[in-house]
């Protein structure tokens, strides 16, 4: 049921943006958020490896338990069926996902109870320094290219949002 809810909201939205595109071409360019408000919220300062590291004997077992307890949710999930058939795929998938990510997390945090610096290698690999300035650069270069398609074909972009919409919107009335 949520996930029609989703899916109808979805579409309804989509349709709105593509009817709103096809009938003033002119919108698309209202329609987009800056790059840089959109990853206002990112903040590479916070660094907590030091606290982690230093009280191993709590954080290790805590990250224990957390393994375990996404390894439980996998086996809570794998024996409840879902009441739609068309969840199916997804409860199984989200079991299996579950279920590796809570064994590597036990496993993690065993190492950090016993030798926290036998993670020192993969840290080193894993913690590097991204400039948020890269990634909006990225993002900005990937964006143009997109909007730049969609000012150039607005109708093209109104039509498959459309339809998109009408597609979301069938498919949450058939699940309801």
């Amino acid at each position: 049921m949520i996930l029609s809810l989703l899916f109808l909201t979805a579409g309804l939205l989509a349709l709105a943006c593509g009817i709103v595109v096809l009938v003033r071409p002119g919108a698309v360019n209202r329609l987009s958020l800056p790059v840089r408000q959109a990853l206002q919220a990112v903040n590479p300062s916070i660094r907590l490896e030091r606290y982690y590291y230093r009280h191993h004997r709590i954080t290790g077992p805590v990250t224990v338990l957390g393994g375990v307890l996404l390894c439980f949710a996998a086996w809570l999930l794998s024996g409840s069926a879902p009441a739609e058939n068309s969840l199916l795929v997804f409860y199984q998938a989200l079991t299996v996902v579950f279920f590796i990510f809570g064994a590597a997390i036990a496993v993690i945090g065993v190492v950090v109870t016993i030798r926290p610096s036998a993670l020192k290698p993969l840290e080193k690999k894993s913690n590097r320094f991204i400039s948020k300035e890269d990634i909006i650069n990225l993002l900005k270069r990937l964006r143009q290219g997109y909007l730049n398609l969609t000012a150039r074909h607005p109708r093209v972009f109104g039509l498959l949002a459309a339809l998109g919409g009408l597609l979301l919107i069938f498919l949450a009335l058939q699940g309801m």
